[in-house]
């Protein structure tokens, strides 16, 4: 079964909702969900992680640890499927090479937006 996907927009001047495009979307596989999944936790791990006062090259392992019954959870039923488990693998070789200077960015972004809005202090006390 094909899921169609809807987008809407305003024909210009009207303010009447259209179909802007109907596309459809072929359904995943089970070992793409899968890697979709694992590589969502891995990320939102990393990030989670980046807001603590570890070191940059340490929240890869951080994540892979977090995320390491995520990975086993989709590997099940998949043991036999050797291009699903390498592409799994070549996913955590790429992210323990690139997590480090990406989280440093993500880290240096939330300091530059922090500067330009900062928390605001307590309410002063009557």
């Amino acid at each position: 079964m094909r899921r169609m996907l809807f987008g809407w927009v305003l024909v210009a001047g009207t303010g009447i909702p259209a179909i802007a495009h109907a596309q459809a979307q072929p359904e995943l596989t089970s070992d793409q969900k899968g890697y979709i999944i694992y590589d969502r936790c891995m990320m939102q791990a990393a990030i989670a992680a980046s807001r603590t006062d570890a070191k940059d090259e340490a929240i890869f392992g951080m994540a892979k640890t977090q995320c390491a019954a995520t990975r086993s959870q989709v590997i099940t039923g998949q043991e036999g499927n050797r291009e699903f488990l390498a592409a799994l693998d070549a996913a955590d070789a790429d992210k323990a090479a690139r997590f480090p200077e990406w989280i440093n960015g993500v880290r240096e972004r939330r300091r530059q937006r922090d500067a330009q809005h900062p928390a605001p202090g307590p309410a002063p006390s009557k």
